[in-house]
């Protein structure tokens, strides 16, 4: 019973351990330096939208700090969309 227990301990500790770094790796900088990501290099961004409504709801959202293009081209299925 005790030896059960110390091993879903273990396994508990090494899954939020591993959480814990998977997070932390997520809220790093660049290493390169480059701050495009804070928008403040002046630099527009590129994103593709997979249809039309997200496309549109993006582009409200970025406004005129990014270029928002669909990779669905008019006239066609979203569901037909091979990447």
């Amino acid at each position: 019973m005790i030896m059960s227990v110390m091993y879903k301990h273990r396994a508990l500790v090494a899954v939020l351990g591993a959480s814990a770094l998977a997070l932390l790796a997520g809220c790093s900088g660049s290493a390169s330096g480059d701050s495009t990501s804070s928008g403040t290099s002046g630099e527009k961004l590129t994103i593709a939208a997979s249809f039309y409504p997200l496309q549109f709801v993006t582009q409200r959202i970025a406004g005129d700090r990014a270029t928002v293009s669909s990779l669905t081209p008019p006239g066609t299925e979203p569901h037909d969309l091979e990447l």
